[in-house]
């Protein structure tokens, strides 16, 4: 009887990515459902530091390495010839379902109803060529980079023009958590979460997608097999995240923190490092993989 044995990288990373995403989510959870850090969460140096410090060791880094996991295992599954593409398409639609359910119930920042999507769309690349998939991941970065930078430069053209940022629902919804019942939540809960879904599906759903299409690639090469891993590519790992990422990181994180608390707090430099920071996520996450496999 033939036996396999379980890649181990996988998980480790796996558990790696969830303690990050919840590091991240917890300002969500114990100062605003929505907004999460803000300035008035910050009252003293404990608050100041750990929130510099999640800036820019955590803050969109986790969930594109847990993006990474995610392709990366759908190859797996992907290849089984007899079932494969039918229990894939079967779990999308469960993600859909518990998305859906988890956003009303829990938290407006779900995940699973952006994966389950997504998952669909795999299909259509899964078969495609490494030349292909490399385009669409140039491509799909390069657009999405261009639309956040025309973004920033509207939002500065805007507060040039003496306009400001119009009202929105979440203090509503903070205060129904905070003196409501958890019933009275729900509805709030979802219908902040359903007037920001195709907002929230754009902004995550690119570098996501992304995300995906790199796992797929380095799971064709068992790219996380630690025993085969060359030094050259974990070199190349930790010297790019760590040598570019990290530096970036604590620059932007730093940028950010200052804004936040300065009395002349600007939106633009707030979008503009949250888009940097976005943007020049992978690289640290990339040197994560180079430190858990080293």
């Amino acid at each position: 009887m033939k036996t396999t044995t379980r890649d181990a990288a996988p998980d480790v990373l796996r558990g790696f990515a969830l303690w990050g995403i919840i590091v991240v989510n917890v300002a969500y959870f114990s100062t605003s459902v929505s907004l999460g850090v803000s300035a008035e969460s910050l009252v003293g140096t404990a608050d100041i530091v750990a929130a510099f410090l999640v800036q820019a060791l955590a803050s969109g880094k986790f969930y594109l390495l847990f993006s990474f996991l995610f392709g990366y295992s759908a190859h797996y599954l992907l290849a089984k010839k007899d079932n494969g593409r039918t229990r894939w398409v079967t779990r999308s639609c469960g993600l859909v379902a518990l998305g859906v359910a988890h956003a009303a119930l829990f938290f407006i920042g779900d995940i699973l109803f952006l994966y389950g999507l997504l998952a669909f769309t795999v299909l259509a690349f899964y078969g495609k060529s490494r030349g292909v998939i490399i385009g669409w991941i140039a491509w799909l970065y390069g657009i999405f980079a261009a639309l956040l930078t025309s973004v920033v430069v509207l939002t500065w053209a805007g507060e040039r023009a003496g306009l400001t940022p119009g009202a929105t629902p979440i203090p509503a919804l903070d205060e129904i958590v905070r003196q409501g019942t958890y019933l009275e939540s729900i509805p709030a809960r979802f219908e902040l979460w359903y007037s920001e879904a195709i907002f929230l599906v754009l902004l995550q759903g690119v570098l996501t997608l992304v995300a995906f299409l790199v796992g797929i690639l380095a799971a064709r090469s068992q790219f996380l097999d630690v025993e085969t891993m060359s030094h050259v590519t974990l070199q190349r790992l930790l010297g790019w995240g760590l040598g570019l990422g990290l530096p970036l990181q604590l620059l932007i994180a730093g940028v950010w923190l200052s804004n936040e608390l300065s009395a002349q707090r600007t939106e633009t430099i707030a979008l503009a490092t949250f888009c940097g920071s976005f943007l020049s996520a992978p690289l640290l996450s990339a040197g994560y993989v180079g430190l858990i496999a080293w």
